[in-house]
């Protein structure tokens, strides 16, 4: 173990640079070529980022498939929006690769670290077929879909679908992928299962579908759970920031589709530019990239006459998600919610402003067994100090259902997060009504200002507290403010 981190953090052999803009399937992801070579673009071990190459070999260490490190070079530029990791996990080194191809099919891998005749070694410990891919578009267009280049002289409905398919087949993925779209006539929650028809109507069947999923991001990160629990719970473990290409430009795109996977209507009209064939500037409901719950199917609308993208989704159900847990500190959104004045939380401990906040942070972090559970700290600035300053390591954060929150402290600043933080200390999503919106004090980058809550100390609705959005990764520090006789959680970090 002593050697091989050795090795990883002082290898700098001859650095290797590879451009951003090549297309992420070319640069990012590991490839097994036909000498026998494993070569791995991107890995990221801690904050540093390296290509390695790995010879397969017919013995090893012991049975099974086993690889011999041949080459670690340093990496100046960190493109891939999910790299492959190396991590400890119970005591062994793990090199999780979320994504590789073989023989044309998509396949998650981790290896595990082992010792032998003076070389370092990584043996096959776990692998499976990767789930179900979701992507944004690559590609814009307007409401009237039969207008965009891939439609293939289709219309309505059925020109989204043959855009998805082109976009998939330009990409290389295979598998029948549809458009999140709904029209008059079906409903997108029947057409990711490969029916038509209306929800309402169980899709045509005895009974509702709820088989297809899961669902990764073409990058392999995890996307959403089954149909039931993305369409009916509204689990998202993180958002669609991934075009077929594993790219991330994307922002808005179309969908005429509530949460729930049924039309979006308002009155006695659909919001679906008028099914899919309109480009005047009537409005269509949309989805959101950093957006989560309803946000990432519905979080606002746009015209039918603008460019917008598309939502694809392989259909049908598919392989289990793959492990995604990740070792590292904890953050959690607190399961209870209180006023502006922290002291009259429970698990205040009698403390005051900011330390109060802390006080119930750890409070809460020792009742739910958390490891350090006195490092914990409240994401709070008061008129004196500023929330960035409060927290000293750099990471990197996961949530308690294991999801990689934050991979450094730059991020928590800056709002580069992988997901949101609405998963209590108790490791479940927090109930809607009571976690949309948390208590900051933060207007921007971590920076204290004067709407505090009198520095945490009071109730007094004539006073403001600045909060965050727990459903949008890009509001999760700032989203105006409340009376301080509001009731809102908190975000706790582990330092």
């Amino acid at each position: 173990m002593k050697k091989l981190t050795i090795l990883f953090c002082i290898s700098v052999l001859i650095p290797w640079f590879f451009s951003c803009n090549i297309r992420a399937e070319q640069s990012c992801f590991p490839t097994f070529s036909a000498d026998n070579t494993l070569h791995i673009p991107e890995i990221q071990v801690n904050d540093e980022i390296y290509t390695v190459d790995f010879q397969y070999r017919n013995s090893g260490p012991g049975d099974g498939i086993w690889f011999k490190l041949t080459a670690i070079n340093a990496s100046t530029e960190h493109c891939c929006s999910n790299p492959a990791v190396a991590f400890v996990d119970n005591n062994q080194l793990i090199i999780r690769l979320p994504l590789i191809t073989i023989g044309g099919q998509p396949y998650w891998i981790e290896l595990q670290y082992a010792s032998y005749q003076e070389h370092i070694w990584f043996k096959i410990n776990n692998y499976g077929l990767l789930p179900h891919r979701v992507f944004v578009t690559s590609v814009k267009g307007s409401g009237d879909l039969s207008t965009w280049t891939d439609a293939n002289g289709k219309t309505g409905i059925e020109a989204g679908d043959a855009i998805c398919q082109a976009r998939a087949q330009a990409a290389g993925l295979h598998g029948t992928f549809v458009a999140w779209l709904s029209d008059e006539q079906d409903d997108a929650y029947c057409r990711v299962h490969n029916l038509s028809g209306k929800k309402a109507d169980n899709c045509g069947q005895p009974t509702l579908p709820v088989n297809a999923g899961p669902w990764v991001r073409t990058d392999g990160f995890p996307f959403a759970p089954t149909a039931r629990q993305l369409f009916e719970e509204g689990v998202v473990y993180s958002g669609l920031t991934t075009d077929e290409f594993s790219q991330t430009e994307q922002r808005w795109y179309f969908t005429g589709t509530r949460t729930s996977g049924i039309l979006m209507t308002y009155g006695n009209s659909s919001h679906s530019c008028e099914n899919w064939t309109n480009s005047s500037d009537d409005n269509s409901a949309a989805g959101s990239v950093s957006s989560f719950e309803g946000g990432w199917s519905s979080d606002t609308s746009r015209l039918c006459s603008g460019n917008s993208q598309l939502v694809c989704f392989e259909t049908g159900p598919g392989p289990k998600l793959p492990p995604f847990a990740r070792p590292g500190k904890k953050a959690f959104l607190t399961s209870i919610q209180g006023t502006g004045n922290l002291s009259s939380w429970p698990g205040a401990g009698g403390k005051t402003g900011i330390e109060a906040g802390d006080a119930v942070c750890r409070a809460l972090a020792r009742q739910a067994g958390l490891e350090n559970a006195d490092h914990f700290k409240a994401w709070l600035s008061d008129n004196t100090t500023s929330a960035e300053d409060r927290i000293q390591s750099d990471g990197p954060w996961v949530r308690l259902d294991g999801i990689l929150f934050a991979k450094n402290k730059d991020d928590l600043v800056n709002g580069r997060l992988l997901t949101i933080l609405n998963v209590t200390e108790k490791g479940t999503a927090s109930n809607s009504n009571v976690g949309r919106y948390a208590w900051t004090g933060t207007p921007r980058f971590g920076l204290q200002d004067n709407k505090t809550c009198g520095s945490w100390q009071s109730d007094n609705s004539e006073l403001k507290g600045y909060i965050s959005r727990t459903f949008d990764r890009e509001s999760w520090r700032y989203n105006g403010y409340n009376e301080c006789n509001s009731t809102r959680p908190l975000y706790c970090i582990e330092d």
